[in-house]
């Protein structure tokens, strides 16, 4: 009787040993398997994060890139949505030299326009990394870092007051005394030799590397200009069609901007203007191998005074602009292809305080007669002088840039942003965010 259920446990005990047996090696199994898995996840996790650096490196890239496509043309890209811009996407990325790419995922502008946040994605085999970052734009610095600034020769004769920095990228032309005020310099870009500039040690002639003169945004200014009022500068009524044309209506102005004394048989050649019966007396104009009749001109044109509550005019031509009348002129722009003349009757000054709000800006040539206070930009891609003894705005020149006799140049404010000039598209913050963002 007491072994009656000896042969049932036997089988039991057995079966209990099998089934741990398998339980045992499950989990020897599951750990080995487990163990094998971590490993091949650290191994992974140090090649993403090696590789997973340059993806991040190629965001940074790629930043600076979409940065630099802003700046080379800001009037033709600001502002344009991400599908009309030459940026690369996801379905086309840009490859960097070192075997990466990347790509712009989004660009939302904010502040009226005057920011933007953009998503870059860089990637690196299978590792890839997102960045946001904010741009914002500015008016150049050069605007602010120097009251002359010329990609040529800036040439001073006589004793000079200089109260702002100034540069030439080929050089300085300095004769008689000079004084520097506000740890102001003048610097040059053609000798490295002569060392760094110094407010103490060396207030002119220090060398810095050469410095960036921006350009005039001629054609995209153009375009606005016919978009308001159109006139043609032979009109008698010039004068009064600009008087009349609302502030915030654009003026283009067809032709060059200048009257002409009614005189005739005045034969044009060789340099020399020449009435009949008349001695020799300096040219009106040249043209090589071309003899034609002529009028001789007058130095009137333009003529404007007071807060012109941000006024533009556009002038396909030459311009004599007169700064005349019985209040001081402020809150403009005036712009030529051709060669202009500013004569000064009244002080230029600003309708914005501490800002710089008058721009004369021409293609050609710019001179600028009289001893008032000019705070003014004068701006031009070719060659400026000056027959005054002080200016209180600042000059841009891609020419020379020359002043006769004792000359002051005063201290001015930032250039005010009337929204016509180019800005500069620089970041101002950025962060590494998950690629799911």
């Amino acid at each position: 009787m007491p072994c009656f259920n000896t042969p049932i446990s036997r089988k039991t005990s057995k079966g209990a040993s099998l089934l741990i047996t398998i339980f045992i090696s499950l989990i020897a199994i599951l750990i080995t398997v487990t163990m094998l898995s971590l490993s091949s996840k650290n191994t992974d996790q140090l090649v993403n994060n090696k590789e997973g650096k340059k993806a991040h490196y190629a965001a940074m890239a790629g930043l600076e890139r979409v940065i630099s496509k802003y700046n080379g043309d800001y009037n033709g890209t600001w502002l344009k949505p991400l599908a009309n811009l030459p940026f690369p996407t996801a379905s086309s990325q840009e490859n960097l030299n070192n075997g990466t790419s990347y790509w712009v995922e989004s660009v939302e502008y904010i502040d009226s326009g005057d920011a933007a946040m953009i998503k870059v994605v860089g990637k690196s085999k299978k590792a890839s990394r997102k960045i946001r970052a904010r741009l914002e734009t500015n008016i150049p610095k050069v605007f602010g870092n120097f009251g002359l600034l010329t990609d040529g020769l800036l040439s001073i004769s006589g004793d000079k007051s200089l109260k702002m920095n100034t540069h030439g990228n080929r050089g300085l032309m300095f004769s008689g005394d000079h004084y520097m005020y506000n740890n102001s310099t003048a610097s040059q870009s053609s000798d490295k030799s002569t060392g760094d500039p110094d407010p103490t040690t060396k207030q002119v002639g220090g060398y810095i590397p050469p410095v960036k003169v921006p350009d005039i945004p001629v054609e995209h200014l153009r375009q606005y200009a016919k978009t308001g009022k159109i006139l043609n500068a032979i009109d008698p009524n010039l004068q009064l069609k600009i008087n009349l044309t609302p502030p915030d209506v654009p003026i283009y102005i067809q032709g060059n901007v200048i009257s002409y004394h009614s005189q005739n048989n005045v034969l044009l050649a060789n340099n020399k203007y020449i009435p009949k019966g008349a001695m020799l007396l300096p040219a009106y104009g040249f043209q090589k191998a071309q003899i034609r009749y002529a009028k001789v001109s007058t130095l009137k044109g333009i003529t404007l005074d007071g807060n012109q509550q941000g006024r533009f005019i556009f002038v396909e031509g030459d311009a004599i602009f007169n700064a005349d009348g019985f209040n001081n002129l402020s809150n403009m722009m005036l712009l030529t292809t051709g060669n202009l003349t500013v004569n000064g009757n009244v002080d230029i000054d600003t309708s914005h305080e501490g800002e710089v709000d008058v721009t004369f800006a021409s293609v050609g040539g710019i001179t600028l007669n009289g001893s008032r206070n000019f705070a003014a930009l004068f701006w031009t891609e070719d060659s400026f002088r000056q027959n005054g003894s002080s200016i209180a705005g600042k000059v841009i020149s891609k020419g020379n840039l020359s002043f006769n006799g004792n000359f002051t140049l005063e201290p001015s404010g930032k250039l005010h942003d009337n929204g016509l000039i180019e800005k500069e598209v620089s970041r101002s913050s950025w962060q590494q965010i998950s690629i799911d963002e």
